[in-house]
């Protein structure tokens, strides 16, 4: 179980030992900007846009006239 004390440790190497990776660039995102840095690298990885919202987009229905996110029928 973490304590008080953990928590101050962990603040305090954050603030003044903590390297920044080089794949963020040395900085710290947030927001809009850590969404879009987020969705960049996961494009990249899936192999681009296109491939990614496939990946996205999950399996089919089994169903042949399921719509997007509807369930298929329980027999």
């Amino acid at each position: 179980m973490r304590t008080e004390q953990d928590f101050w440790a962990a603040a305090d190497w954050a603030e003044h030992e903590m390297e920044l990776s080089e794949a963020t660039g040395g900085t710290v995102r947030g927001g809009a900007e850590a969404a879009a840095h987020g969705r960049q690298m996961l494009e990249q990885a899936a192999g681009g846009p296109a491939e990614l919202e496939e990946l996205l987009r999950g399996r089919s229905s089994i169903h042949p006239d399921a719509g997007p996110g509807e369930h298929s029928r329980v027999q």
